[in-house]
């Protein structure tokens, strides 16, 4: 018989016997082992030590579940009211943050653009708005050489740039300058919504 099998059986035997058993020859064990354990000082713990310890509490999982849902509930109405005391009144539409979620976004603004350019032939404007393309928002010239179109735009901001005669590329001069730079260009930059609106 080869050693593995003589200590997997010593170990077997040992496991079969417990203490005080056949395996272990030594029929007092289990009452020396029970007597020690008896003499040994209960561990002291603190009034808060029940805190650290990994087995103070047990709480079966549906209870964890209910416990939760009841904190989101109580945690999603106190919200709801907070916001309704802090916003101003009207502000927030009738069912709280859900109604805020799904409420429809507010409608573009028209913004009218203007440029006098009386040599000009033809005027557009292009912009984050129009995908930068000279062909979709050709502006009306007027008698005195004042070109001007109307613009619907998303709340925030815009940048964007007059063409003239489809080569030359002009800012507003009446807006000001965009803080980079598009193809190469300085753009203008127009802000839809206005200050604390954003």
């Amino acid at each position: 018989m080869n050693e593995p099998d003589d200590i997997d059986r010593a170990i077997r035997d040992a496991y079969q016997g417990g203490p005080g058993g056949a395996g272990t020859g030594d029929p007092g064990a289990t009452a020396r082992l029970m007597e020690r354990v008896r003499r040994e000082p209960a561990p002291r713990r603190g009034r808060l030590a029940w805190w650290f310890a990994p087995d103070a509490l047990r709480v079966s999982p549906a209870a964890a579940v209910a416990v939760l849902a009841v904190a989101l509930l109580a945690g999603a109405y106190a919200g709801g009211r907070l916001v309704r005391s802090v916003a101003p009144e009207g502000s927030v539409p009738r069912g709280g943050i859900a109604a805020l979620a799904t409420a429809t976004p507010p409608e573009p603004a028209s913004v009218t653009f203007t440029l006098r350019a009386p040599d000009a032939s033809r005027v557009s404007i292009v912009g984050d708005f129009n995908g930068w393309s000279p062909d979709v928002t050709p502006l009306a010239r007027s008698s005195s050489g004042v070109w001007t179109a109307a613009v619907p735009l998303e709340r925030g901001l815009h940048n964007y740039a007059f063409v003239i005669d489809g080569r030359e590329w002009r800012t507003d001069p009446a807006a000001p300058l965009a803080a980079g730079s598009t193809f190469g260009s300085q753009n203008s930059v127009v802000i839809v919504g206005g200050g604390d609106a954003l």
